[in-house]
């Protein structure tokens, strides 16, 4: 897998799965783990808690010794291949914070659990298609609650606080909002400014290391660029408190778009998505209906409450409920007798029918519940 990923996508970072790692090591080092070793939390220390590599080496040095495990053949094949695991080695990589496979196990795991290897072709897609449905449908019901919900907020007051709070999507804001808690501990022990460049070297409390930020300044544009050794933001997207402390002491009160990835955004799925073709892809056209499902209901709830009080009113808004419905009945009979099902029509099939029999919100699904089986842990996974 690393040779053909280094020819043909050469700009990828490949990394191995820490999961995978640790249940090797207890496979191949079970014996260094019994009546109370500290090993596999020193193992892991190595691999999550250095991000210098000076720190790493040295880390890693002390562990061999400490256990006498200088010549084994597992830890020196691991070792041969740490710029795919240790933290200070991985951070340069833009990994979106994941270090294991666990999204597509889960994925493994859930087919799994509902197929059999008597099943036909024709059987197996019809389960799959069930585990589709019920993924885009947990999705759908996230989507509904963080449209729906406000974050909680931690500081009030803080224009930047409330800048994120309408963009980021819940999980990642209350990590912002980490971050941000986290820049009451940092200290600037070293300054160095200038004009255009600032250099600093931030401390924390009660934490081990140093880390450098650069803040550079466009008095042209009025722009600015920020960096911090720790290199959370390359890693993440998501600035680190090191940076946060230095924009804190700028009196920078808002982020410009550059420093808010698309992707941890409300409004990811606005923009359309195309194949290779150039036709509009739509994941699931539930999504749309839904979507367009909630803002009529917005604009006639608002429209109802508006002439409810005026009989006239009210007789004219009916009169042209009742030709809306006939317009809409002959564009889908003229679709149907065409042959289009499109997902506009799906939608706006949904929208008229929903607007009649069914309230805002979500229904529970009809049928028995799927009993969700989930893999069990070992000691490895509980440890914290």
């Amino acid at each position: 897998m690393k040779r053909a990923l280094k020819e043909i996508m050469p700009l990828t970072k490949h990394g191995l799965c820490t999961w995978h790692i640790m249940r090797n090591g207890v496979k191949h080092l079970g014996n260094l783990m019994k009546d109370g070793s500290h090993f596999l939390r020193d193992f892991k220390k190595c691999m999550y808690d250095y991000e210098e590599e000076i720190d790493f080496e040295n880390s890693w040095r002390d562990l061999l010794v400490k256990y006498n495990v200088e010549e084994n053949t597992w830890l020196n094949s691991i070792y041969q291949k740490k710029e795919k695991w240790a933290t200070c080695y991985m951070k340069n990589a833009f990994t979106l914070g994941m270090r294991s496979t666990q999204l597509s196990e889960s994925i493994n795991s859930d087919i799994k659990n509902c197929t059999r290897p008597n099943l036909n072709i024709n059987q197996f897609f019809k389960q799959f298609e069930r585990i589709v449905q019920e993924k885009r449908y947990n999705e759908l019901q996230h989507d509904y609650e963080m449209r729906q919900k406000i974050p909680r907020m931690i500081v009030q007051s803080s224009p930047l606080i409330r800048q994120l709070s309408q963009i980021y999507t819940p999980p990642m804001f209350n990590l912002f909002q980490r971050e941000w808690d986290l820049v009451s501990t940092t200290n600037i022990i070293e300054r160095n400014e200038t004009n255009v460049c600032c250099n600093y070297v931030i401390t924390m409390v009660d934490e081990k290391g140093e880390w450098n930020v650069s803040y550079e300044s466009y008095l042209e544009n009025g722009e600015w660029a920020i960096t911090c050794s720790c290199r959370k933001f390359e890693q993440w997207e998501i600035l680190c408190c090191h940076s946060l402390r230095i924009l804190f002491c700028k009196d920078i009160k808002l982020l410009p778009e550059k420093y808010i990835l698309k992707r941890w955004a409300r409004h990811a799925r606005s923009d359309a998505m195309s194949d290779h073709g150039g036709k509009p892809i739509n994941v699931d056209p539930r999504l749309e209906s839904s979507k367009q499902y909630k803002q009529l209901c917005s604009r006639l709830l608002r429209l109802a409450h508006d002439v409810s009080d005026d009989s006239e009113a009210c007789t004219m808004v009916w009169e042209g409920v009742l030709e809306l419905k006939k317009k809409v009945v002959a564009i889908r009979l003229n679709n149907q007798s065409h042959g289009t099902h499109g997902t506009t029509i799906k939608a706006t099939q949904h929208v008229v029918e929903s607007s009649t029999s069914k309230g805002i919100g979500f229904k529970k699904k009809d049928g028995p519940k799927q009993k969700k089986y989930r893999r069990l842990k070992s000691w490895v996974d509980e440890l914290k």
